[in-house]
C-alpha cells in the first residue's frame, strides 16, 4: 500500500481553503506583500508541506536550501512539538528532538530567512540551525552531480529538497559546471551519501526537480515507496522497511497511529 498517496491524496486544496488554514496559524500575512529580491512565496507548496509534516507526525527535518520553507516547518514542528509534549521519546529511540536544520550555500538568503523567522515566530521551543556550506561539483558511482561541503549532524525523519539554487556552485567535473549552462537542472547527491543513515518510516518531500528526483529513485538502494504529486509538483519517497529495533518499532507505531 502507498501510504504516502494515501494520505496526500487527502489533502483537500484550493486557495481559499490554504489562506484560511495559513491565517489559523497566523502566517496569512505572508502572502499579502510584495517581495524583491527573493522568490515569492507559493501558497500550494507551502500548504503541501506544513500539512504532510502535521499528518505524518515529523519530529527532525533537515532541508536542503532555506527560504519561506523554512519559516514553514519551524511553525510546523512547532505545532508538534505542543501536540506531542507528553510523549517521551527516548523510549523511541530518539534523543534530539524538535530540531531543524536548513542548509544553503548563499549567506545572502540565510540571513534574510532568519530576519523573517523573527518576525512571525516567538515559540523558541524548536531549535532552528541554518548551515553554510559551499556547493562543489562531484560524481556518485561515476554520474556527475552536485554535493554541498558540509552537512548536518542529525538524524532527520523528514527531508525537504528544494536546494542549491543553480547560481554558485564550484569547480568543474569533467569541464561540466551546472552553474555555467542554464539549460541544465538541479542534480544534488547528498541524501545518497546519507541514506544508510536514516530510520524506516523517513519521509524525503521533493519540490519539482523532477530529474533530480529520477536521479535520487534510480540509485537509493534501499525499500523506498515513492509517489509523484502531479497537482502540487512535488516527489515523495517514504522508507517502508522493518524496525530496527524495538524502539523503533515503537516509533513507527507513533507514526501510523
Amino acid at each position: 500500500m502507498n501510504i504516502i498517496k494515501k494520505k496526500i491524496n487527502k489533502f483537500k486544496y484550493n486557495e481559499n481553503i490554504a489562506l484560511n488554514y495559513f491565517k489559523q496559524k497566523r502566517l496569512d500575512k505572508l502572502f499579502n506583500k510584495n517581495y524583491e529580491n527573493v522568490y515569492p512565496p507559493n501558497l500550494k507548496d507551502l500548504y503541501f508541506i506544513y500539512k504532510t509534516i502535521i499528518q505524518f507526525k515529523r519530529i527532525n527535518i533537515l532541508e536542503f536550501g532555506c527560504g519561506f520553507s523554512s519559516l514553514i516547518i519551524r511553525k510546523a514542528l512547532s505545532e508538534n512539538k505542543k501536540r506531542f509534549n507528553k510523549i517521551n521519546f527516548e523510549k523511541l529511540g530518539l534523543n534530539r528532538t524538535f530540531e531543524h536544520i536548513a542548509i544553503d550555500d548563499q549567506q545572502k538568503y540565510i540571513q534574510i530567512t532568519k530576519k523573517r523567522n523573527k518576525e512571525y515566530i516567538l515559540d523558541k521551543s524548536v531549535k532552528q540551525k541554518f548551515v553554510f556550506s559551499q556547493c562543489k561539483m562531484t560524481s556518485f558511482k561515476g554520474q556527475i552531480c552536485s554535493e554541498y561541503e558540509k552537512l548536518a549532524n542529525i538524524v532527520p525523519d523528514f527531508i525537504y529538497l528544494d536546494g542549491p539554487n543553480l547560481n554558485e556552485i564550484k569547480n568543474h567535473k569533467n569541464n561540466i559546471n551546472l552553474s555555467k549552462n542554464t539549460n541544465f537542472t538541479p542534480m544534488s547527491c547528498d541524501i545518497l551519501k546519507i541514506e544508510n543513515l536514516l530510520l524506516p518510516g523517513t519521509i524525503i518531500m521533493i519540490d519539482g526537480r523532477g530529474l533530480n528526483s529520477s536521479f535520487l529513485k534510480n540509485n537509493l538502494k534501499r525499500n523506498w515507496i515513492y509517489y509523484y504529486n502531479n497537482f502540487s509538483d512535488q516527489h515523495f519517497f517514504y522508507l517502508e522497511e522493518v524496525s530496527v529495533g524495538k524502539k523503533n518499532s515503537k516509533l513507527l507505531t507513533f507514526y501510523n497511529s
